[in-house]
C-alpha cells in the first residue's frame, strides 16, 4: 500500500473517531411534557390575538386553573397570574388540544384592549401541572401594524369596513348581500365623473383612429415625427392612450379591500376597526346573514363560483366589446390599409384586451368570495350603462380627416 493511500485511510479513521466521540457526548433531546401549553403561532400583529391551548397526551382528563397553574412574564416583568377576565377552570380531555383562552369574542376583545396602548409586548406563558414535575412554556410577541399597513387600514380598509357595518345594520335581517349591492352603487357613483371621463377618452381613441392612420401615412418612416404628432393629436382631442386600461386598473385596490372586508367582516378580531360610534358597535352583537338568494357570499369556487365567473366574464366582455365596436363601415374599410411594422398597433392591443380582461374578471369572480363576484357583476352592469353614454358623448363630436394635400377625406 502506497503512502498516499495510508494517509487517506488515517484521515478517514480520525474523522470516524471524532464523529463517534461527538455523538457520544450529545444528550438525547428531552421529550416534551405530556401535558403542555401551546399557542396557535408565536407572533401576532393587532388586531389578531393569540389562542392559548393545552395539549394533553395522557390517557386521563386534567383540569387547568388558568390563574393558579399559569404564570406570565410580560416584557421581562414577572406577573403572578393572568387578569381576572382570563381566570377559569378548564377541563382538558385525554388525547386532546383544548383552548384555554383567546378563542371567544370576550377573550379577543380583552386581549385587544390590554395591548392597544403598548407598542410591542413579549409574553411568556408558563404552565406547571399540579402534583407533577411537568413544566412547559411558550413565548409570543404581540405588536402593532407598521406604517404601510397602518396607512392601508386607515385610508382604505377602515372606511369600507365601517361603511359595510353601517349598511348591514340598516337592512332587515342584517343582509350582507344588500349591503354589497348598496356599496357597489356608492363606489360607482363616487367614481362616476372620473371614470366617465376615462371611458369617453377610451372611446375617442376609437373615433380618432382615421386621424392616427393619416398621421402614420403622412410621416411614414419618421418615427420621431409620428410620435410628436400623435402626442399633439392626443392632447388636442383630449384622449389618453391608456384610457382603456384605467377603468379596470382603478378597481384593483377596491377589489383587494372588498376581498379582505367580505372575508373577515364577521371575524371578532376585526371589531377593533369599528369607529367610535355606539351605533356601529351593535355589529358585535348581531349575526350577519351571509346568504343572498341562496348564494353564500363568504365562499368561493364550486358550481356557484363557475356560474358567477361565467356571468361576470360575459358581461365584462360585453362592456369591452361595446367600448371597442366599430364606428362606421366606411371607417373600417379605410383601416384595412397596410400597416407600418415599426408603429405600435393600438387597435391590436385593444383587441387583445377585449379577451384578456373578461377572462381575468371571470377568474376573479370564481376564486374570490362570492360577495366580491357579486360586486363585480353589479358594477359591470353599471359600467355597461356608462359605456353606452360615453359612446354617445364621444361620437357626437364631428371628425374631419384630411389627406396630405389638405383635402377632406372623411
Amino acid at each position: 500500500m502506497n503512502t498516499s493511500k495510508k494517509v487517506l485511510i488515517a484521515i478517514y479513521l480520525i474523522f470516524v473517531v471524532i464523529f463517534a466521540w461527538q455523538s457520544a457526548k450529545q444528550k438525547a433531546a428531552p421529550l416534551p411534557a405530556p401535558v403542555r401549553i401551546t399557542s396557535d403561532t408565536t407572533s401576532f400583529v393587532l388586531p389578531t390575538t393569540p389562542i392559548i391551548s393545552i395539549i394533553n397526551e395522557t390517557d386521563a382528563e386534567v383540569t387547568v386553573d388558568t390563574c393558579k397553574d399559569i404564570e406570565v412574564v410580560a416584557n421581562g416583568v414577572q406577573k403572578t397570574s393572568l387578569p381576572d377576565a382570563f381566570c377559569r377552570q378548564v377541563p382538558v380531555p385525554a388525547k386532546s388540544v383544548t383552548p384555554l383562552f383567546g378563542k371567544t369574542k370576550e377573550d379577543i376583545l380583552t386581549f385587544q384592549t390590554s395591548f392597544e396602548k403598548i407598542p410591542s409586548t413579549a409574553l411568556t406563558f408558563s404552565y406547571t401541572q399540579p402534583t407533577t414535575s411537568n413544566h412547559s412554556d411558550i413565548s409570543i410577541t404581540i405588536s402593532h401594524a407598521g406604517y404601510i399597513r397602518l396607512f392601508f387600514r386607515t385610508f382604505f380598509y377602515n372606511p369600507v369596513y365601517n361603511l359595510f357595518a353601517g349598511l348591514v345594520l340598516l337592512f332587515p335581517g342584517y343582509s350582507l348581500g344588500w349591503a354589497i349591492i348598496t356599496i357597489t352603487l356608492i363606489i360607482r357613483l363616487g367614481l362616476l365623473i372620473p371614470q366617465q371621463k376615462m371611458l369617453v377618452s377610451q372611446r375617442r381613441m376609437q373615433v380618432i383612429q382615421p386621424k392616427i392612420k393619416a398621421i402614420q401615412e403622412e410621416f411614414k418612416g419618421d418615427q420621431a415625427k409620428i410620435g410628436m404628432k400623435m402626442m399633439e393629436l392626443y392632447k388636442r382631442e383630449g384622449v389618453n392612450p391608456l384610457g382603456s386600461c384605467l377603468p379596470i386598473l382603478i378597481q384593483i385596490p377596491i377589489l383587494i379591500v372588498l376581498y379582505q372586508v367580505i372575508l373577515h367582516i364577521s371575524v371578532t378580531s376585526n371589531f377593533s376597526h369599528i369607529y367610535h360610534f355606539s351605533c356601529l358597535h351593535e355589529l358585535k352583537n348581531v349575526t350577519l346573514n351571509t346568504y343572498f338568494f341562496g348564494l353564500h357570499l363568504e365562499k368561493s369556487g364550486g358550481i356557484v363560483g363557475i356560474i358567477l365567473g361565467v356571468l361576470t366574464g360575459g358581461l365584462q366582455f360585453g362592456q369591452m366589446w361595446l367600448s371597442q365596436k366599430k364606428l362606421k363601415a366606411k371607417q373600417t374599410e379605410k383601416e384595412e390599409k397596410p400597416k407600418d411594422p415599426n408603429v405600435p398597433d393600438m387597435q391590436q392591443m385593444q383587441k387583445m384586451m377585449i379577451y384578456i380582461f373578461p377572462a381575468m374578471a371571470g377568474l376573479f369572480a370564481y376564486q374570490f368570495p362570492a360577495g366580491v363576484g357579486l360586486y363585480w357583476l353589479i358594477g359591470t352592469v353599471f359600467m355597461i350603462c356608462q359605456q353606452y353614454v360615453a359612446n354617445r358623448q364621444a361620437e357626437d363630436k364631428k371628425i374631419i380627416i384630411r389627406d396630405k394635400a389638405g383635402n377632406v377625406i372623411g
